[in-house]
């Protein structure tokens, strides 16, 4: 008897776990609100362009809108790419340069000044395509997407 309640209960755990994934990844995605806080404008972009990717059909999306769009989330994702690598190599100079004995304080300045800078330039990056995005779509598909989004057919 004992034996059929532990094949009964490792039963029922294992197919919660297969109910428990799907909802996992469900939640998964562009940014949980429900933690507390707000997506990074990086997350924001690229969550939005999945989204309308993925409702192209009820968007009604040319090809022309649909191939822009994969194009410019491919370039900006690139530009992320590369500025993120370049920030990194900038914390790495600062902090060699923290390490040595005596602290070029001329050349530490410069150095943040040149990280902040390429942080700054990689959020209007966003910014803009984030706006280039929008105005991508017609008063229409905006009218639709913001439906989508009202009947949670969308993940924020």
């Amino acid at each position: 008897m004992k034996k059929t309640h532990l094949l009964v209960l490792i039963f029922i755990w294992t197919m919660s776990l297969g109910l428990i994934s799907p909802i996992a990844q469900a939640r998964e995605g562009c940014e949980k609100y429900s933690e507390g806080k707000e997506p990074s404008c990086e997350k924001k972009f690229f969550c939005k362009t999945d989204k309308i990717l993925e409702n192209k059909e009820e968007l009604s999306l040319t090809d022309e809108q649909i191939k822009t769009i994969k194009d410019m989330r491919l370039s900006v994702k690139k530009e992320m790419i590369e500025s993120k690598a370049k920030i990194d190599i900038l914390a790495e100079e600062i902090q060699a340069l923290l390490h040595e004995t005596v602290i070029d304080e001329e050349k530490a300045f410069s150095l943040i000044d040149e990280k902040y800078e390429q942080k700054k330039n990689k959020t209007k990056l966003i910014i803009k395509s984030y706006i280039e995005l929008k105005k991508l779509l017609n008063d229409e598909q905006m009218k639709k997407l913001k439906e989508l989004y009202k009947q949670c057919k969308i993940a924020r």
